[in-house]
């Protein structure tokens, strides 16, 4: 680095009442989750001199203990807060303070009554603190200048295990590979938060594991040399462990090698508990995400009223943006004041929903793991099918919650659903793959 690695006493301490309000004491948490709290609250490893989260981490040792584990055949390290008898009374104290605060407001508007629950977790987490909006998705640009998107993706698909790196619509452009630059970003996020981007300043070397192989199943690593200007890391080439040039000097430098992303903790993050009780969230799914709900849906659950078929008419998509996005609006407005036409499309949704607990019933694999990167949660999604019984035409989002139930989120459109699934693994399903949609009438 640029400076020698260093962190102030009072900096320590503004750490350790983030992660104790966060976490309390004695849970083993995933590196990665603590990372994410850290981001949230504007710590950044950088800025106190710290190339990577581990040393970083170390060094507050004193309020934090670690063990190592493996996990589906991938190291973790697991992050134990210690508690401080000498901040412990600042931190009540402050708590307190901000808890008869809080009471003294409970007249006002909650900020957050009309948020999504992904929202409201959002605001708990980063109130107070320095505003930073995360961007998984620019996290990979932001760490390296990359030269054009296009040749770097293309030269990655080359040496890949082949898959189907576009949806299949008639509109898409296989050339822009959207699905592999999802993928390649967001699993470097997760590195990043994991700690597992490895970095030698000394030979002015960086590499990470980009989770893919070829057609041997060898890992497939990105690799960097210094940059020029505002980007401190260059993109050099991808390459397999040991092949000429890149491939040696990966080897020379890094023992172990940079290992792949991690996601599970346990088999909940995999299978889809049917005797868990499933709440759904049906205002933000069929309010908040009307928009994502199927044309031919909402044209036959909303046509006893001219005033929602009107508005639908303008919300098609050969309009303009901003005409759909205005129309919607308005079609959310009249939803709120119009109870029986909010009913008729949560029995809808709610038939759907039911219709795929039965699914997972007869195969387990159809509920799908996924991660979402802006919640740094797991989650499973559930086909929903809303027009016919075959075609699934949006997906559930489905998250374990401490109390043992699950909630029922939000729904994802069937690409972001395709892309936060494609994270884990390639989805091997009878429901979810890149191929269009059925033509609506």
């Amino acid at each position: 680095m640029d400076r020698p690695a260093f962190i102030p006493a009072e900096e320590k301490k503004r750490i350790y009442l983030i992660l104790a309000d966060e976490f309390g004491f004695g849970n083993d948490t995933p590196m990665a989750t603590v990372a994410f709290s850290l981001m949230n609250a504007g710590v950044e490893k950088e800025s106190y001199g710290y190339a990577k989260l581990k040393a970083f981490l170390a060094d507050l040792g004193e309020f934090l203990s670690f063990t190592d584990i493996v996990a589906g055949g991938v190291p973790q390290r697991l992050v134990t807060i210690v508690k401080r008898e000498e901040w412990e009374a600042e931190r009540l104290k402050r708590n307190r303070a901000a808890a008869d605060k809080d009471g003294e407001r409970s007249s006002a508007v909650d900020i957050t009554a009309s948020a999504s629950p992904e929202e409201n977790s959002t605001i708990r987490q980063t109130q107070g603190a320095p505003a930073r909006t995360l961007a998984p998705s620019k996290e990979l640009e932001r760490f390296a200048w990359l030269g054009p998107w296009d040749d770097l993706l293309e030269s990655l698909a080359d040496i890949a295990l082949p898959e189907v790196w576009e949806f299949e619509s008639a509109s898409a452009d296989p050339r822009r590979k959207s699905i592999l630059r999802s993928y390649l970003s967001t699993t470097f996020y997760r590195l990043k938060l994991e700690d597992k981007v490895c970095i030698d300043e000394d030979a002015g070397f960086a590499a990470f594991n980009t989770g893919l192989v070829n057609g041997r199943y060898d890992d497939i690593y990105a690799c960097f040399t210094p940059g020029t200007g505002q980007s401190a890391w260059r993109f050099a080439g991808f390459c397999t462990s040991g092949a000429r040039g890149l491939g040696k000097r990966l080897v020379n430098l890094f023992n172990p090698l940079p290992e792949p992303a991690s996601y599970f903790k346990c088999k909940d993050d995999l299978l889809f508990d049917l005797e868990k009780n499933l709440i759904i969230d049906f205002d933000h799914i069929v309010i908040d995400n009307i928009h994502r709900l199927p044309h031919s849906l909402l044209e036959d659950e909303l046509r006893s009223n001219d005033e929602a078929l009107r508005l639908l008419a303008d919300a098609k998509p050969i309009g303009s943006d901003s005409e759909r996005k205005a129309s919607y609006a308005k079609l959310r407005e009249l939803l709120e004041e119009e109870d029986r036409l909010l009913k008729r499309l949560r029995l809808r949704v709610s038939e759907a929903v039911e219709m795929a607990r039965r699914r997972v019933r007869w195969n387990f694999r159809t509920a799908i793991p996924s991660y979402y990167p802006r919640m740094n949660a797991m989650s499973l999604l559930l086909p929903l099918c809303l027009v016919d019984e075959l075609h699934a035409d949006a997906a559930l989002v489905v998250q374990l919650m401490a109390s043992g139930n699950y909630q029922g989120q939000t729904i994802l459109t069937m690409e972001q659903a395709y892309m936060n699934a494609r994270l884990i693994c390639r989805p091997d399903s009878d429901w979810l793959t890149t191929l269009p949609l059925r033509e609506e009438n």
